[in-house]
């Protein structure tokens, strides 16, 4: 799991690669704001980074009751940090600078634009924070961020183009469908299609029974002749016709007739402390008498991280 770059693509190229979920969503904010689509808005920012600037050049943001935050372009979500410390106090920094004959300053800003702004980045800013998490597993969140920020991606400055690189930038792999499946409380993927969710049974199924969910009549799997008697009769189907039928004795089979722990943890009911995302694999750690495969499987894919901005940021 690394950012986009493409020398440490090439060098994980023998490697299943995953995006840096944070790397990605500051690419597409990053893009959205560079549009020429959404003019006022770029404008208005860079108003607010001169008004910032200036003030605390002059040492006068110091009057103000809270201070200024300046954006950096290296600095994930400096941008809403810095909008947010203008709108909080837009009105006495306004009186600030018409007592220092800069009134004019603030006449690119208007303050429903500015919230709008605001409103539109603090998802971005919770999903990245969210992410970076380092006391809890945080790859089964990359697929929830998804869909709530393509939610909250619809349509507000037009026919936007972060629509389209919130679905190319950020790549839900396999990886992340499984996390999420670990994840008790949204075992049954909801959001996926019915047939996107059989292709991922069929993954998972073929991860912990490797034998069982393959085809049993694919030419890989499948005997090469079956044994003849001296007339050329099949003596596996001889020997199939012969056989007694058997008594049915299933009304006293465990499970009801659940053949797996994969699908006894389909089947299965948690409690809400078993579903706190925050003990994942404190959960597994509990289930592995019960759900051994599922539980090493856990152990594998619930360790990766969302992101490397927490590694790199120590």
């Amino acid at each position: 799991m690394s950012d986009q770059g493409s020398n440490i693509k090439a060098d994980l190229k023998n490697y299943h690669w995953i995006p840096c979920v944070a790397h990605v969503l500051n690419t597409i904010l990053k893009h959205t704001f560079s549009g020429s689509d959404i003019e006022e808005v770029t404008e208005m920012i860079d108003v607010c980074k001169g008004i910032v600037k200036y003030l605390k050049k002059a040492s006068a943001s110091t009057a103000l009751p809270h201070g200024l935050v300046q954006e950096c372009e290296t600095r994930w979500n400096s941008k809403i940090d810095m909008l947010k410390s203008v709108s909080k106090q837009y009105r006495e920094i306004n009186e600030l600078l018409e007592s220092r004959g800069q009134s004019e300053s603030m006449e690119g800003i208007h303050q429903n634009t500015l919230t709008t702004v605001i409103d539109f980045l603090e998802p971005f800013k919770k999903a990245s924070e969210e992410l970076q998490g380092e006391d809890y597993p945080t790859l089964h969140l990359v697929m929830l961020w998804f869909y709530k920020l393509d939610a909250h991606c619809k349509p507000v400055f037009g026919d936007p183009e972060y629509m389209a690189l919130l679905h190319q930038k950020l790549i839900l792999t396999d990886a992340h469908k499984i996390a999420l499946f670990l994840c008790p409380h949204y075992k049954s993927l909801k959001m996926m299609t019915e047939t996107e969710r059989k292709n991922l049974h069929r993954i998972i199924g073929n991860l912990i029974y490797p034998v069982s969910f393959e085809a049993a009549d694919s030419p890989e799997t499948s005997s090469t002749t079956a044994p003849r008697t001296s007339t050329g009769e099949d003596v596996t189907n001889k020997s199939q016709r012969e056989k007694r039928p058997r008594v049915d004795f299933a009304e006293w089979a465990n499970d009801a007739g659940l053949t797996n722990e994969f699908e006894r943890y389909c089947a299965a009911h948690f409690t809400l402390d078993d579903c706190d995302e925050n003990r994942l694999l404190e959960f597994w750690e509990r289930q592995a008498p019960t759900f051994p495969r599922l539980r090493a499987l856990a152990r594998r894919i619930l360790c990766v991280p969302a992101s490397s901005a927490a590694s790199e940021s120590t």
